[in-house]
Formats: structure tokens, C-alpha cells, sequence
């Protein structure tokens, strides 16, 4: 799995959004399903599924944070039947009018039914870094975060296949990573409710984001951190999403009542700890 998977927050319809994803996308394998109980959100779901090429997680956990277009994934279709299909089987809201042609660097803005926001676009090449790319929309310009989040993951890749006026494309170990600025027609604040979660191979790893790359203290628990640009990241070990030990839900439960009581999460102990059952 890679390293950089993309994070849903819901109220209480993780199941009926994954459920809707996998009739639209061929290719969608759920991963995991996990009933969390204790947490201060009460019982929660976590749900890990894949579309295409992109790993995400989708979580229940009550009516804290709300998705918004801040964050959205992008669809790249091979040609315009594909891409009219998709935008008849995700389209419950048009966020900005439908171009005449979608071929990239053109683009529909749509909304579905679940809030989550997708730019769907024809990418004319053979192969494009991905079928499905998180993209974050900023108002004006993205210069200042695109440097900090290649220096911070050390990203040397120039590639430029995505890039444009309006967007620019880096790589976070394997995983493309869109920016765009001037997308949306007004400023939309990042929300907890749309996260990335970064697997870490070792305690060294997890403690450089806390070195210049969180910015607000108050916001570090059980993993999650808050940068600079307001976008929310949880910082977690490897094995708890990608691990030749399947964790069962008794181990996984304990996982993550140890998880609660931390703010930075420690890779040694939670990894006994997962290892336990085995």
C-alpha cells in the first residue's frame, strides 16, 4: 500500500457512501471494517476501501466536522463517454458551469450526493499518475505550500504532466498530490472532516512532523495534526493500515483505547501491542 491514504469523516452514512462509491467505480475493494466502542464519540466505524489506484478511509463518527470543497478528488477519464458516465453517476450538485470541452486542463467542478467534491476531467495521454488524485483547492496561490510539502517529504520528482495555470502536481513518496489555486469561486476553509493520514515506518519518522510541520499544539491528539495552511494530517505507524498481520477487532480495539491517550503516537509500544495476538 502507499503511504498517503485520503480520510472521510461522516455523521453516521460511512457505509451507505462506500457502498454508493463501489457502484459507481469497477474497481473499489474494501480493505478492512472495524466497530470501535468507548471513544468520545461514542461507537464508531472505520471503514478502509480502495478506488482505483487511491486508498481511503472512511470513518462514523458523529456531527463534529462537515465535508466541504476545500478538498477534492480528481477523476481523470480516458475519453468523453467515460467521462459523461461518471458525471451522470456523481453529479448531485454543479459547482461551476460545465465546460465544452473536458478535456484537461478543462474541467467539471461537481458535488455528490455524499458532499464529497470531484473534478472530473479527459486527460488526452496514455497514462496519467493516477486515476483518482486528491486535489486541495487554495484561493489565490498555492507557491508556499507546494515548496513546504516537497521539502517536507522530500519530493524531487519534476514532473509536470498536471501542471497548469491553475495547478500543480508533487508526489508524496509514491502518491500524486494536486494543488490548484482560484478553482473555487470563493475561499473554503480545510476541515478535520477531509484528512490525510500518513503511515510512518518508525518513532523517527512520526516525530519530524512535529518539528515544523504542526503548527498548532492544541490540535495534536491521538495522531492528528494541523499544518500551517489549516490542513488537517494523521500521523500514524505503518502497521495500523499496512501490515502482513491482519489485526483482528478485539487487538484493533485495544489499539485504539491506547491511541486515545496519546497525542504523539508511539510507534513501539502500539506495535507489541499489535503483535500481541499474534
Amino acid at each position: 500500500m502507499k503511504r498517503l491514504l485520503f480520510h472521510l469523516w461522516y455523521d453516521n452514512d460511512a457505509r451507505e457512501a462506500v457502498q454508493f462509491y463501489s457502484t459507481v467505480f469497477k474497481n473499489c475493494q474494501l480493505r478492512h471494517h472495524y466497530v470501535l466502542e468507548d471513544t468520545p464519540s461514542g461507537q464508531v466505524e472505520l471503514i478502509g476501501f480502495t478506488l482505483e489506484d487511491l486508498a481511503l478511509e472512511a470513518l462514523n463518527a458523529g456531527p463534529f466536522f462537515q465535508r466541504n470543497p476545500s478538498i477534492s478528488l480528481a477523476l481523470f477519464c480516458h475519453n468523453e463517454a467515460e467521462c459523461t458516465q461518471y458525471l451522470h453517476k456523481l453529479t448531485h450538485k454543479i459547482l461551476r458551469p460545465l465546460p465544452v470541452s473536458f478535456t484537461w486542463p478543462n474541467f467539471a467542478l461537481v458535488e455528490d450526493r455524499f458532499g464529497l467534491t470531484w473534478v472530473i476531467s479527459i486527460y488526452p495521454e496514455e497514462k496519467t499518475p493516477g486515476k483518482i488524485i486528491p486535489c486541495l483547492h487554495f484561493p489565490r496561490d498555492y507557491t508556499q505550500p507546494l515548496l513546504h510539502y516537497r521539502q517536507m517529504f522530500q519530493d524531487d520528482h519534476k514532473e509536470l504532466c498536471l501542471d497548469h495555470d491553475s495547478f500543480s502536481m508533487l508526489r508524496i513518496q509514491e502518491s500524486p498530490l494536486l494543488l490548484s489555486k482560484g478553482v473555487l469561486e470563493s475561499e473554503v476553509p480545510f476541515t478535520p472532516a477531509l484528512s490525510f493520514i500518513y503511515l510512518c515506518q518508525n518513532q523517527q519518522e512520526i516525530d519530524s512532523f512535529y518539528h515544523g510541520f504542526s503548527t498548532d499544539t492544541s490540535s495534536e491528539q491521538c495522531g492528528w495534526i494541523l499544518d500551517r495552511f489549516g490542513v488537517s494530517w494523521q500521523i500514524v505507524p505503518d502497521f495500523l493500515f499496512d501490515h502482513p498481520l491482519v489485526i483482528d477487532p478485539f487487538t484493533y480495539q485495544k489499539l485504539n483505547q491506547k491511541i486515545l491517550s496519546m497525542k504523539r503516537l508511539e510507534y513501539d509500544s502500539l506495535f507489541k501491542l499489535a503483535c500481541h495476538s499474534h
